[in-house]
């Protein structure tokens, strides 16, 4: 798995000792209210060991694990992954979690997701990354908005949580959108 390298953070393949750091936030209500339903608690620690393995041996090749971390020391920041759903019509999704509230609004995130597009476009050839966002994670929409990513359509009712139903958006960004941005951002490919 190739190292991603940005100007603070770097996207790093799982290792066995990330898994702590998993464990610490995987049953926290707080770290996972805007994540599916996979995240539901309790996770047990065989689950989430079971969870590294897959991952470490890579049982599948169409998805794409990495660790978020600090440039400087590789230290862990959280996680995003990027599958691939259609490699004819090169389709992917994500999903990113940075689980310690006092890392959110940093930055690390957004240069994540930009080394995660910069990979799915420029490097396995994708035409299109795609993601559901829980309606009321105002945050991450403003995120996903800021870097290119349009609101294709909406869910209705599609998760329950906290006793009722709520909606959630799918967003989507296109090569030729993400390429025409980081040129008019001055961005070298």
């Amino acid at each position: 798995m190739p190292h991603l390298i940005g100007e603070r953070v770097m996207l790093r393949e799982y290792r066995d000792s990330d898994l702590p750091e998993i464990r610490g936030w995987v049953n926290n209500a707080e770290a996972t209210q805007h994540l599916t339903g996979l995240f539901d608690p309790p996770h047990t620690e065989q689950m989430t060991r079971d969870f590294l393995d897959s991952v470490l041996i890579r049982k599948n090749p169409e998805m794409f694990h990495f660790i978020i971390a600090d440039c400087k020391n590789q230290m862990y920041l959280g996680q995003i992954d990027l599958r691939v759903k259609d490699r004819v019509a090169g389709r992917a999704d994500f999903g990113i979690v940075i689980p310690d509230p006092k890392r959110r609004g940093k930055g690390y995130g957004s240069e994540a997701i930009r080394l995660l597009l910069e990979f799915s476009f420029n490097r396995i050839n994708l035409h299109r990354v795609e993601l559901e966002v829980y309606a009321d994670n105002s945050n991450a929409i403003a995120v996903y908005r800021n870097l290119g990513f349009a609101e294709e359509g909406r869910h209705r009712d599609y998760y329950f949580r906290d006793g009722s139903y709520h909606d959630a958006l799918v967003m989507a960004v296109l090569r030729n959108e993400y390429q025409q941005r980081n040129v008019a951002e001055g961005a070298s490919f």
